[in-house]
């Protein structure tokens, strides 16, 4: 997706999101098969399966029993099966989902350390993880602001992390000006009648 209309699903996912943990509960499987979108192409959020509530394991605040999760979107805390935070974790996923509607592809196989692009993130060696997933593509596919948002984001440690707030008026998000819903429609809806021939050609 351009980034314009990445930022408008983001921003409508932090939204939700946010919303979610206000009444008490996080997510723990955030992930685009469980993005929604109604006839408007207003996003949803769906598949609670996984939820539970905020305070985490005997109301410490932490999870600690619970190691659980979509792979690719899993925070480093999940694989190494240490107690969590549930809004963190959310946000890690966030942050994953972000990186896929504008790249159209994953950051990382999985967050550890032993993983070819997430290594780099581990030890802070940014420029690399970025020069790997900037080969082949045209110059200045991801903004120096973009790089930023994602980066801590995704910090290999929980407390490195952007907070809910700390994206929201992040650079990326302010420094740009806004799409309508009016042109998100006409967007969505070429894309839309696309899906639908791409769809028609391959049953045929």
């Amino acid at each position: 997706m351009k980034p314009e209309l990445v930022r408008y699903y983001a921003m409508q996912i932090i939204q939700a999101t946010h919303y979610i943990h206000c009444q008490g509960f996080v997510h723990r499987d955030l992930k685009p098969e469980n993005l929604l979108l109604d006839e408007r192409f207003n996003l949803k959020l769906a598949d609670f399966g996984l939820a539970d509530s905020i305070r985490g394991t005997h109301s410490s605040g932490l999870e600690r029993k619970n190691f659980i999760g979509t792979l690719g979107y899993m925070a480093p805390e999940i694989h190494l099966r240490v107690p969590y935070q549930g809004q963190v974790v959310d946000l890690f996923a966030i942050g994953v989902i972000i990186f896929v509607m504008h790249a159209g592809r994953f950051p990382f196989k999985e967050a550890t350390q032993k993983d070819a692009y997430y290594k780099y993130i581990c030890r802070r060696e940014f420029t690399k993880f970025w020069s790997l997933h900037e080969k082949n593509l045209p110059a200045g596919t991801f903004s120096l602001e973009f790089k930023d948002l994602i980066t801590n984001m995704l910090a290999f440690q929980p407390f490195q992390r952007l907070t809910l707030a700390d994206i929201v008026f992040h650079e990326w998000f302010t420094n740009a000006e806004p799409i309508n819903q009016s042109e998100v429609i006409i967007e969505m809806t070429k894309r839309l009648a696309r899906m639908k021939e791409n769809q028609e050609v391959v049953q045929d």
